[in-house]
């Protein structure tokens, strides 16, 4: 079971020992190891993703919509010969 997965399970564990009409000394324990679980797992997913290398990619989201990817350094290189 994956870490995602493991969060998930604990929460509609969480959602459903209450109505599970076990004793409230046994329910608060329970609660109380479904929590530090949720955190524990938290913690690993969190030092998951700082161990990862970082994604970086040349995708420019914001780019010109005019069709041809030169039309900035043709209009720089106009610009030099005039002067």
């Amino acid at each position: 079971m994956s870490r995602e997965m493991g969060i998930i399970v604990l929460g509609f564990w969480v959602i459903i020992v209450p109505y599970l009409g076990i004793p409230a000394s046994w329910r608060t324990v329970l609660l109380v190891l479904a929590g530090a679980a949720v955190a524990l797992l938290g913690f690993l997913l969190r030092g998951q993703t700082f161990l990862q290398p970082s994604k970086k990619t040349e995708h420019h989201p914001f780019a010109e919509s005019t069709g041809r990817v030169n039309d900035i350094r043709a209009v720089e290189s106009v610009d030099t010969v005039q002067l």
